[in-house]
Order: C-alpha cells, then sequence, then structure tokens
C-alpha cells in the first residue's frame, strides 16, 4: 500500500462516520451534535448535557422553540427517559431548555 492510498484511506473515515439520532418531538434525524441532549440522573432527575456525553439514558430534542415545547407538552422526554416529572420539574426543564437556546435570558 503506498502512502498516497494510506492518507486517501484515513481522510475517509474522518470525515464518514457522523452519529444521528432523532428528536422525540418532530422526529426528524439528524447530527447528534445539531439535537440538545436530556440526560437522566438518578431515579427522577434530568441534565440538560450540552456536551452530549455524559452517561445514562438521553433523550434528543431539535434546537428549536417548537420543538422544545412540544416534547414537554406531549411528555415525549418523559417517556423517552423513563422517567415521571412533576409539573415543577417540566417547567424548569423548559426553561433550562430554552436558556440553552438562547430563547431565555439567564437569572441574575
Amino acid at each position: 500500500m503506498c502512502e498516497g492510498d494510506m492518507q486517501e484511506r484515513n481522510s475517509d473515515r474522518a470525515t464518514a462516520h457522523r452519529p444521528k439520532r432523532s428528536c422525540v418531538a418532530c422526529r426528524q434525524r439528524r447530527d447528534k451534535g445539531d439535537l440538545l441532549r436530556i440526560a437522566r440522573t438518578g431515579e427522577s432527575g434530568f441534565v440538560v448535557d450540552s456536551s452530549g456525553k455524559m452517561p445514562g439514558r438521553g433523550s434528543y430534542v431539535c434546537l428549536n422553540e417548537k420543538c422544545i415545547r412540544g416534547s414537554l407538552g406531549r411528555n415525549l422526554i418523559q417517556r423517552s427517559l423513563k422517567v415521571r416529572l412533576s409539573a415543577e420539574s417540566c417547567a424548569r426543564l423548559r426553561e433550562e431548555c430554552l436558556r440553552e437556546l438562547g430563547a431565555v435570558p439567564r437569572a441574575r
């Protein structure tokens, strides 16, 4: 194998694999990095995982307000995380997601 062939194969590997995930609200498949991940923590907790690398069960939502509100309004995130969230927890999660999106200013 010559050096040119090896470089070509290595460049193909670098660009070939991009993980895909589906938004729980609109079901559209996108690159993992283009979605917001909500990770389950413990029995009934959650965290907005902006790094996308936290361990555990995760749910993905498009980075738009419509999908965020739709996924929470129809309990789609709860279903995919297999957890029940109180109304207060849902409101907090909605605020955190929208803050990540930049639609809600951070509390001071």
